[in-house]
């Protein structure tokens, strides 16, 4: 365990920051970047469909934000320092499925198409 955490210093420094940012933006009432500009962000939501996938509410986390999925994928590519599995190119297509599912859900509620509780 001390050599991981010597190893992933970086990553789990930018993990704890990280997740100190969603405390900081979930008691500080929304997304700061909503609030300055007055867009959503692509992970507009996030936040509630992380808690609601916590408490096993999947229905509500896909609601409000269809890639909460991805939080703990993103975790290992940070703690990892962007290499989480052993093959290059499976680094890469995951990236590009997360990175791609992230546009297109944002496409798509700019579209009308989906709409979330609450936003």
């Amino acid at each position: 365990m001390i050599n991981f955490i010597k190893n992933h210093k970086f990553g789990i420094s930018l993990l704890a920051a990280l997740l100190a940012g969603v405390i900081i933006v979930y008691f500080s009432g929304g997304c700061p970047i909503y609030r300055i500009f007055g867009v959503e962000c692509l992970s507009c939501g996030m936040t509630h469909a992380v808690l609601n996938a916590l408490k096993l509410n999947f229905k509500y986390a896909f609601r409000y934000h269809p890639m909460f999925w991805s939080t703990p994928i993103i975790g290992a590519y940070i703690l990892f320092e962007g290499k989480p599995f052993k093959k290059k190119s499976v680094n890469i297509a995951v990236l590009i499925i997360i990175i791609s599912g992230f546009i297109v859900q944002y496409i798509l509620k700019y579209e009308g198409i989906i709409k979330y509780p609450g936003l």
